[in-house]
Formats: C-alpha cells, structure tokens, sequence
C-alpha cells in the first residue's frame, strides 16, 4: 500500500513538472501590429511595433514579411520603408496599400501565430524638384556661360544626388562642371560629349556620410560654350521616377531610395556674342562685263587724257609771229602809198 502511494505520489509531481511545458505549446497571440503613421510616401520609412498578448518573448522568433516594401530589424519592432516606386492599382485619390505580415514562432515546440495588417502609401502632392537657372534664356555665341543644375527636397532630407544630363555636342560645349558644396564628396564628374553622335552627357554624383541636406540649393554650375549661332537647343535630365540608374535624390548614401519626383528641362538660344567672331570666307565668282575705273587723285597737272590737240593757229608763240607779221605788212603797205604819192 505504502509503495502504490509512493508511486502516485511520484506521478503526481512529474505531472506537475512537466504542465508548464505542456501548456507553453501555444505561441503568444498577436493582438495589433501599430504603423507609426497612417499612411507615407514611397520610400519613406516608419517604426513599426508587434502588440502581443504577453512581454515574454523569450524564446520566440519574429518572423517580418512586407509584399512591397521593406523590413529592417527584428523582434517585436522594425523599420518599414515603402517601397521606391507608387503601388500600381492604386485608386483615384492616389492612394495604395501594402501589406505587412508578422509571424511568431515558438522555438520549443514550433508553434506558429500569424497577423497581417495594410499600410497606406500616398502619391506625393510635392514632390523634391531638380531644375536648370536659367530655364530659358539667350546663351552668348563664342563665350563661356554659366548654367546652374538646382535642386528643391520640399522638406525631405536627402545624402546624395546623381545628375544625368543629355545635350546637343553638336551646338554646346561643356567646358567644366564645378561641384556645389551641399554635399561632402564629389564621386562623379564627367563630361561625355559624343564621339560618334551629337548626344553628349553630364555625370555628376555627390554623397554625404555626416550630414543630410535639405532645402533648395545648387548641386553643381556649368560652363557652356556654343558653336552654332541662331539655334534653338535643349538641355534634358535622364529621368524616370523612383528609378536608380538616373537622375536621383538619394534618401541615404548606402540604402539607394530615390526621393526625386519631378524634373524641369532647360530650353537655350544661341545669339551673337558681345565680340562678332572674324571670319574669312572665299572670293565669289561672278561674270560681269570688265570696266575701266578710275580712282580720283589730286593731281596738279592734267591727265594726259584731258588734253585737246592745238591747232598752229591757237598756240601762244604762233599768235606772237602773226601780230608782228601783220604789223611790218600795215607799216610797209603804208610807205609805199607815202612814196607814190610823192612821185
């Protein structure tokens, strides 16, 4: 009897014993997932925090899934950043959704709770701008001008920027880009003009690892010389919205999220610049009949041609004979009537 006791007796606290394990088979229930906004822009980041049932989460694993978006961290909160580009099927209001998926796994007996809850991503209403000043002006032929490339985050705060700007080679050059000072570091500066084509390109890319920018400002100045004068030209930004492999506002220098929206392009016309450029052209040809001119001169004797052949009569030393001749003719005409009458 004593033994059957003991025994029971043992049953019932190995029983005991052994209920916390029997009865932790359940994993904790996941009561809310809370966004710390009600909706964001994409490429925007916000905390995200599990709401359980218990503060024990000894022993657990999070499990963090977004269908578009992205996760940082683990445990019960991460970071969610949206995703770069706006959720196609969104509706008229320009809003669209994402989901965000957290399972809890038990570790000790595999036991897995699972919630998921929407997050709401908006179209940007004003959106971070890139832009040329001047716009549209007048470029002097023959001289350097200065274009400067701006930008405008609206608030938002951005460590980087790439600059892909396509022009006409043909009727600009790009003498020299000079790096503005929003950024820390320059990794990028060059100019393509085109070697085969006339679409020459700008490359320019600046970082910043200690401070973010934010605000309006000028990433970079450009000297421009044109060649052809009377032309009309355009200066174009490669863009495409939320894409990487163009022109960009990085949100950060290491996680590549463009926060860049909307771009302007720069439209030119080349007139004459302050100095006419001195050109040699190639005598015309052209058939006309020949004429003799004659440059006037200040002359003090007559041209040859300006003479009039004289007669013997009009000279000045034949008219001094003639008047002596007919002098001595009236003198002896008049003796020998003298004479005559005498005899």
């Amino acid at each position: 009897m004593k033994n059957k006791i003991f025994i029971a007796i043992a049953i019932l606290f190995t029983g005991v014993f052994t209920f916390p394990n029997i009865t932790s088979a359940t994993a904790p229930r996941i009561q809310a997932i809370n966004f710390g906004a009600e909706s964001l822009e994409a490429a925007e980041s916000i905390d995200v925090t599990a709401v359980l049932d218990t503060k024990d989460t000894i022993g657990l694993e999070f499990i963090w899934k977004a269908v578009l978006g992205s996760i940082k961290g683990s445990g019960p909160k991460i970071i969610y950043t949206a995703p770069s580009a706006y959720p196609r099927g969104g509706d008229e209001g320009g809003i669209g959704v994402d989901t965000v998926t957290l399972s809890i796994r038990e570790i000790a007996t595999g036991n897995v709770r699972t919630f998921s809850e929407v997050i709401y991503i908006k179209k940007e209403t004003n959106p971070a701008k890139m832009f040329l000043i001047p716009e549209k002006n007048d470029l002097r032929l023959n001289e350097i001008n200065e274009v400067a490339v701006k930008i405008d985050t609206v608030g938002k705060s951005t460590r980087g920027a790439d600059i892909v700007l396509k022009y006409d080679s043909n009727v600009l050059e790009i003498t020299e880009i000079i790096p503005g000072s929003l950024f820390e570091k320059t990794i990028r500066n060059e100019i393509k003009p085109g070697e085969t084509s006339n679409r020459g390109l700008i490359l320019f890319s600046q970082t910043s690892e200690l401070r973010a920018f934010s605000g309006e400002g000028t990433l970079a100045i450009l000297k421009i010389k044109p060649k052809k004068i009377g032309v009309r030209t355009k200066m174009q930004f490669d863009f495409l919205k939320y894409a990487l492999s163009d022109t960009n506002l990085l949100k950060n220098s290491k996680q590549k999220l463009d926060l860049l929206g909307e771009v302007k392009t720069g439209e030119y016309l080349i007139v004459p610049g302050s100095i006419a450029p001195v050109s040699v052209k190639a005598p015309i040809k052209t058939t006309s009949i020949k004429t003799k001119s004659v440059t006037p001169k200040k002359i003090s004797k007559p041209l040859s041609f300006n003479k009039v052949p004289r007669t013997p009569e009009s000279g000045p030393a034949e008219n001094i004979l003639l008047t002596v001749i007919i002098f001595l003719t009236l003198v002896t005409g008049k003796n020998l009537l003298t004479k005559n009458s005498k005899s």
